[in-house]
This record gives C-alpha cells, sequence and structure tokens, in this order.
C-alpha cells in the first residue's frame, strides 16, 4: 500500500506534497517519542495534500488538520505543544 501511495505522489503530488511526506517520514523515524513534532509533522502533510486539491487554509491554525481526528483534550494539548514549538 504504501508503495502505491508513493507511485502515486510521484505522478500526481506537488513538490510540497513530497517534500511535507519526506518529511512526515523523517519525522516517524526519528522523532517517534516527540509525539507534538510527528503531529505536526502529519498536520503539515495534510495541508500540503489540501493545497493540491485546491484548499485554501490560510485561516485554520496549525495543527487543525490533525485535530479532526483527535478528542477535545489532545487538541488543546496540540495546540499548547505547538505553540511553545515556534
Amino acid at each position: 500500500e504504501i508503495f502505491k501511495l508513493k507511485k502515486g505522489l510521484l505522478v500526481w503530488g506537488s513538490a510540497d506534497v513530497i517534500d511535507a511526506m519526506n518529511d512526515y517520514e523523517q519525522s516517524a523515524e526519528v522523532d517517534i517519542e516527540d509525539k507534538f513534532k510527528f503531529l505536526l509533522s502529519v498536520d503539515k502533510l495534510y495541508g500540503a495534500i489540501r493545497k493540491d486539491l485546491g484548499h485554501d487554509d490560510a485561516n485554520l491554525e496549525e495543527g487543525a488538520l490533525i485535530g479532526i481526528f483527535l478528542d477535545q483534550t489532545s487538541r488543546i494539548e496540540i495546540k499548547l505543544a505547538f505553540k511553545q514549538m515556534k
């Protein structure tokens, strides 16, 4: 399945999506113990994919896309962590 995804990215993904996917994979290998860095890389990957699809996410806060999959407590925790990472 991952090969199919990467094959599709090679053909259809923009440079931003390919970069975000590479960052995600590197984060998954290196930063898995730092869940916030990992989740930020997933959020950025989602954002790059949405940009490719024509969505304008300029008004979304960092972490909003990954937050869709999290409960309220986790969203608050992520939001605070992302602010501290800046």
